[in-house]
């Protein structure tokens, strides 16, 4: 169970309606501990519904989360025939009768305070999303599993994704998972339902680019169960570096150097590789950037050892290079997919990533706390 931590109360009159939405699909192992830790919550249960969108599960989730139901009447269990997240999340949305919609994960448990901190910042900061950062734990007892959470903790790793590498209240480029007022979907759309994965990071991007306010706060817990297994990781990062590709087309403002590095990385030996069987003299940069890839690892492995372990850190060369291959030949094959052959997931990408009335979009951020009132927080 994840400690609560203090927060001003909020007097009844105060307690807005609250709309929880969790998008799912055959997540059995986890989907328990992930309802129970929202059943724990402080915030007064009759001023919340959960709506938990099942993706057509083919495991015993539907059946798990319909027992919990019968104990707690604020959970609902409805059917996702979209099967993906972001279509569940969208009916989820449309079905939300609060004032303020919160997005939760299946894969994590939440701090018995997680709601009502997500209704106080949102109140306090004027910022239109709220989250926190992951406090990413292994998805397994096992070296691999322990290791897969050690590395994709790390800021060489992961890049330099907030949610997941710092611990200060701050305004960032997205947040985990997402708290908003009910109103701002009319303002400025719902998620684009053409991606897959990568949703949340366009949505924010089309919500900052009219000046709305990201918000991340420690005092929101998140306790996020990663991959456990090697195959499980690289064929996350694969879909994730596929997915980020028509997230760009879609909003070229969501692009991040860093969803991009793994790409630069792969490309950098496949061009070189190609032209050393020219010239011996291409043998060059492969070597330069084979010492600096080992110099990275070692850092890595270093980093590791101190927040981890000696064993988690002689493992993490053979997790992180992996990771990057994956991450990066992902993204090679979303520039075929949808770069070179993919005009038509480009046309509704664009399309589900406009705005309700594209030729007056919103004005937001215009209540949010300055970056110094933030730092008082």
């Amino acid at each position: 169970m994840l400690p609560a931590r203090k927060v001003r109360s909020m007097t009844e009159v105060e307690r807005p309606f609250v709309s929880i939405v969790l998008p799912i699909r055959n997540e059995e192992k986890r989907i328990t501990a992930c309802i129970e830790s929202i059943c724990r919550q402080d915030y007064p249960h009759d001023r919340l519904e959960v709506l938990i969108m099942d993706g057509m599960s083919t495991d015993r989730t539907p059946q798990m989360v319909r027992e919990l139901a019968e104990k707690h009447p604020f959970l609902r269990l409805i059917e996702n025939p979209g099967r993906i997240q972001v279509v569940g999340l969208n009916l989820g949305i449309g079905m939300a009768r609060g004032e303020y919609v919160i997005r939760l994960d299946g894969h994590a448990e939440y701090g018995e305070d997680y709601v009502s901190k997500c209704i106080y910042y949102l109140q306090k900061t004027g910022a239109e999303n709220v989250g926190g950062p992951f406090v990413t734990f292994p998805g397994d007892d096992t070296l691999k599993a322990k290791t897969i959470a050690a590395i994709t903790r790390n800021r060489l790793v992961v890049g330099g994704s907030a949610f997941r590498t710092s611990r200060k209240a701050q305004y960032c480029d997205t947040a985990v998972y997402g708290a908003w007022r009910r109103d701002l979907f009319d303002k400025v759309g719902l998620f684009n339902e053409v991606l897959a994965r990568g949703e949340d990071n366009e949505f924010n991007s089309r919500l900052m680019s009219v000046g709305g306010k990201v918000f991340m706060t420690p005092e929101i817990v998140v306790r996020y169960y990663n991959q456990s297994t090697l195959r499980g990781l690289m064929r996350q990062a694969y879909w994730n570096g596929v997915w980020h590709v028509l997230t760009m087309v879609a909003n070229p403002r969501s692009f991040k150097f860093r969803y991009f590095a793994p790409f630069g990385f792969v490309m950098w030996f496949i061009l070189f590789g190609l032209l050393s069987l020219l010239h011996k003299v291409f043998l060059i940069p492969i070597a330069f950037g084979a010492v600096l890839y080992g110099a990275m690892l070692l850092m890595v492995a270093g980093q590791v050892a101190r927040d981890a372990g000696l064993a988690e850190a002689l493992m993490s060369p053979l997790c992180v290079l992996p990771y990057h291959v994956a991450y990066g030949l992902g993204t090679l094959a979303g520039l075929f997919k949808f770069g070179l052959f993919g005009r038509q997931y480009r046309e509704r990408a664009r399309k589900g990533s406009q705005f309700p009335d594209p030729a007056h979009p919103p004005v937001l951020g215009q209540q949010a706390l300055s970056d110094a009132e933030i730092a008082e927080l």
